[in-house]
């Protein structure tokens, strides 16, 4: 497990780096490298902030981040539907 063999921070460091990759990957075509970049910092630290809560204050549930990510995908889904962003 990786957690043991760095430890919770690392273990979180580690995902939350892994996911604002994959989600910057997904945006680099569209949006050119500077704002993949910029996704993947921002996402990685949102990442990073919810695998704490999901460690300290969920007792390791990922239902947080679950509820707390089909949010912000409906909210940012409306604001494109709307043309506001």
């Amino acid at each position: 497990m990786v957690q043991g063999k760095l430890g919770f921070l690392g273990a979180n460091l580690v995902q939350s780096l892994l996911f604002g990759l994959i989600h910057a990957l997904m945006f680099i075509q569209l949006t050119g490298y500077l704002r993949a970049f910029a996704i993947l910092v921002f996402i990685s630290l949102i990442a990073y902030v919810l695998g704490a809560i999901n460690e300290k204050k969920a007792d390791g549930s990922i239902l947080p981040s679950v509820f707390i990510h089909a949010l912000a995908n409906t909210v940012v889904g409306l604001l494109f539907a709307f043309s506001l962003i």
